[in-house]
């Protein structure tokens, strides 16, 4: 698996070669922590390319508005290399642990797309018991 590792850059990105995909968001769960009904944070995922060639994005969406993609995605991934996609969390909803999707697209051709979790928490006061 050393070589592989090598090869690829990190045990994860040779793993996902091993089982056959082509794409790769790291970190596959991306935890934020806590933050604050309100609060903004600004985070990094790198999409891996694990073919041979290149791989042109054609977009990300997420699975909530409160997931901010940038609008233009890196166009193009040169072969065993990766690029950063730049994400904004805003931390929304009812309290408690939350996790979106991020997904992004390429033309990569039997297997252009990848996901990956970010989640938080907003944690809930504490309800005297009195």
């Amino acid at each position: 698996m050393g070589c592989l590792s090598r090869k690829y850059g990190s045990f994860a990105a040779a793993l996902g070669y091993l089982r056959g995909r082509q794409l790769l968001i790291l970190p596959e769960v991306l935890d934020l922590g806590d933050g604050e009904l309100g609060e903004r944070r600004a985070a990094r995922l790198q999409i891996v390319n694990l073919t041979d060639r290149p791989a042109k994005l054609l977009g990300a969406n997420s699975s909530c508005s409160c997931l901010v993609l940038p609008k233009d995605v890196p166009a193009e991934i040169p072969g065993h290399e990766s690029r950063w996609l730049p994400i904004v969390l805003a931390f929304s909803g009812k309290g408690g642990e939350f996790w979106q999707i991020v997904t992004v697209y390429s033309d990569v051709a039997g297997g252009g797309s990848a996901s990956a979790i970010v989640k938080g928490r907003i944690p809930q006061p504490l309800v005297n018991a009195e």
